[in-house]
């Protein structure tokens, strides 16, 4: 696939996901006004919230599902307080700043959006029954049912269009194959450059610094993107035993790749002679060369550490054990090992 062709086809997905919350949104905003819903806002405002984190079918339904139950377990938590603990005492309403601390709290440490649905839904009605006026009357019941009603409408309209009219626009798979070759691609650049950075006696450079961060960026979301499949093949992908591997040896990679930095940083001035400096860049092409071919789902096999070690085979500083040129090899040679082992888990 050439280059014309990603940037197109990420063009055309950019628009399909533009126009599909646009459709919701609209479709959401018919319905309760044609209708002149209670709260019908609240149907345009979970659609935006749920598509604010990300657009992809997995992570959409996820959020999706943990919102409706955040909503009713935010929705039963008001009306517990409302109408039965605030109604008999008063100084119940004293214990819900520890109640949102709390909850928060768990929120932050676990990331669960449930939690976060449920306290903002609870203390939505709580205000609004504290703040209405005397002369207005303010049912909590239609409060709570005309929000949980919102809710599952919007649910309602996000399975139409995700499920039956853009069924295959937004799916996770395309996004992990999108953010895998990207990892692949850095890690290529960085293996290239950290070695012409060695053997040419300069320091890695800060701007490599923040490509080799990114990698741990994309590294994160790919983990959250493994784990919303789920919702598209029916299992939770993330505890098969290829996907642990899978992190592991990228971890593994980035691993090498620091530890390579490190070595070209701390040179001491030390001279390569130019057959070492071919071999070392040799060596490190080829892994870089391997990383480019990793797209996901590749068949073709490629024996990287093989072709790496012969390289160094009748290398001179890797029969004296010359430091740091032996050490810097011995991590080229680790990060083409598991260039082939991720290239098998790929293939799977």
């Amino acid at each position: 696939m050439t280059l014309q062709n990603t940037i197109s086809n990420n063009q055309k997905r950019s628009f399909q996901e533009a126009f599909k919350i646009a459709l919701m949104v609209v479709t959401g905003s018919f319905i309760y006004r044609f209708y002149h819903l209670p709260n019908g806002n609240w149907i345009v405002a979970a659609i935006c919230y749920i598509y604010i984190s990300g657009s992809t079918q997995g992570f959409v339904m996820k959020r999706a599902n943990e919102r409706f139950m955040g909503t009713l377990v935010g929705l039963i938590m008001a009306f517990l307080f409302v109408n039965i603990f605030m109604h008999a005492n008063y100084h119940w309403a004293y214990i819900l700043p520890f109640v949102w601390f709390l909850a928060f709290y768990l929120y932050l440490l676990s990331g669960h959006y449930t939690i976060r649905v449920a306290m903002t839904c609870m203390f939505v009605i709580i205000f609004s029954s504290v703040m209405a006026p005397a002369y207005k009357d303010f049912s909590v019941w239609s409060a709570l049912f005309s929000r949980m009603f919102a809710t599952v409408i919007a649910g309602s309209i996000i399975v139409f269009f995700e499920f039956i009219v853009f069924r295959k626009a937004t799916l996770v798979r395309d996004d992990i194959r999108e953010l895998s070759a990207k990892i692949f691609e850095e890690m290529a650049f960085g293996v290239s450059s950290v070695t012409r950075c060695y053997v040419n006696g300069e320091e890695f450079r800060n701007e490599y610094w923040t490509i080799l961060a990114d990698i741990a960026r994309i590294y994160g979301k790919g983990q959250k993107l493994h784990a919303s499949m789920e919702f598209e093949i029916g299992h939770d992908i993330t505890r098969d035993k290829g996907y642990e591997e899978y992190f592991k040896y990228l971890e593994t990679v980035s691993r090498s790749l620091r530890g390579m930095i490190c070595i070209a940083n701390h040179n001491d001035g030390q001279k390569i002679s130019e057959a070492d400096k071919k071999k070392l860049i040799e060596a490190s092409e080829i892994i870089a060369g391997a990383f480019e071919k990793l797209e996901p789902y590749a068949s073709k096999e490629l024996s990287v550490a093989q072709k790496t070690k012969d390289i160094f085979e009748n290398a001179d500083f890797m029969r004296e054990e010359r430091y740091p040129e032996c050490f810097f090899a011995e991590n080229l040679i680790e990060a083409a090992g598991y260039a082939d082992k991720l290239l098998n888990i790929i293939g799977k």
